[in-house]
């Protein structure tokens, strides 16, 4: 829940700051592991697939 609260966060536009400082992490390049991790959802099969079957 907490991994969706802030990529979610990130995906509306939240700046980095504000995500930051609601998740509770003292460096910024903790949160911004959750911002890079969407990327690599793109490359996951299931995304794959869905789209072939769209």
């Amino acid at each position: 829940m907490r991994h969706t609260t802030i990529t979610l966060a990130l995906d509306a536009g939240a700046p980095l700051r504000d995500v930051q400082d609601f998740a509770g992490h003292r460096d910024p390049r903790t949160t911004r592991r959750y911002d890079r991790s969407r990327s690599s959802l793109d490359r996951h099969a299931a995304y794959t697939l869905t789209a072939y079957l769209a």
